[in-house]
């Protein structure tokens, strides 16, 4: 999974002026803490692995936040969320001649993340209850020989005497490099849901 990255205080200060007329400033306060923070990709990491997430609101109720494996990367040992149905429409604007993918596409989400805070609040002050899961991972260790390890590194079209162990060293015959790794693969344990089917009471 490619990392999401986080915003700089150059993006930060840009996006700041896009969203004046869209959010107050405490607002956008709030959005700028939330997009850096690993809640935001909490949320990512639901909407990739529980298909009941799609066309869904995704509260975020708690992650082990001292114990993800990475959080950029979407690996975190255990996640569980709260789904809403969206009622609220996000209104996005349209993209401005001057304006870089990147920018508009954060623009988008702040928008996003707006309409899904307001809709959570209303929808909770009206007591619904939504559906609750945990989503629990784990690394797992697969032992490869390092030919194969460097492959999985490297292009698999590279040629294999360029990948061999022996190539770095500059010197025939010695081999500083061990003749196996561990590779190792994030998968999901479970996923689980917590709770009755949702009720408005």
């Amino acid at each position: 999974m490619k990392n999401t990255g986080k915003l700089s205080q150059k993006q930060k200060k840009e996006l700041k002026k896009k969203l004046r007329g869209v959010m107050s400033p405490e607002l956008i306060e709030k959005y700028l803490a939330y997009a850096n923070s690993p809640e935001a990709y909490a949320v990512l990491f639901v909407k990739k692995y529980l298909r009941k997430a799609k066309d869904c609101w995704v509260d975020i109720l708690g992650f082990d936040e001292d114990m993800f494996f990475s959080s950029s990367e979407l690996e975190f040992r255990s996640v569980t969320c709260e789904l809403f149905p969206r009622r609220i429409k996000p209104k996005y604007p349209s993209k401005k001649p001057d304006e870089t993918d990147y920018e508009y596409l954060q623009t988008c989400r702040a928008i996003t993340w707006k309409a899904a805070h307001q809709d959570i609040y209303e929808q909770r002050a009206q007591g619904y209850k939504g559906a609750v899961y945990e989503l629990a991972g784990k690394m797992h260790r697969e032992k490869v020989t390092w030919i194969e390890y460097r492959k999985r590194i490297f292009h698999p079209e590279d040629p294999l005497d360029d990948l061999h162990p022996t190539y770095a060293c500059g010197e025939k015959g010695t081999d500083p490099f061990p003749q196996s790794a561990y590779q190792f693969e994030y998968q999901i344990r479970y996923i689980k849901r917590l709770n009755p089917d949702p009720q408005i009471r």
